[in-house]
């Protein structure tokens, strides 16, 4: 039942947006804490492969703790996108500097 209602989240019809983001960060964060929700942030919202956001959402239900999701993470996602959220990232560090 739970499975189910995560995966309508990110149908067909809804599309892949922040809010579905948000609520894949949101469960990130309820199952392995703030620091790895922080961490998990920037990549997921590189992504816009509905596939993978499904396969990502079942990777979160099943990791045992932070450390498979995070692997899981790494492994399922395009280096791209990874690479993409680190430039993101050290962009917003280097703004607050400024």
């Amino acid at each position: 039942m739970f499975v189910d209602k995560l995966l309508s989240w990110v149908s067909v019809d809804m599309g892949i947006d922040l809010g579905t983001c948000n609520t894949l960060v949101g469960l990130i964060q309820k199952r392995f804490g703030p620091e790895v929700a922080a961490t998990s942030r920037p990549i997921m919202e590189q992504i816009d492969d509905r596939d993978l956001l499904i396969e990502l959402a079942l990777a979160i239900i099943d990791s045992a703790d932070s450390t498979a999701w995070l692997n899981t993470l790494h492994e399922k996602v395009p280096p791209a996108l990874i690479e993409a959220a680190e430039r993101t990232r050290e962009l917003a560090r280097q703004t607050r500097r400024d």
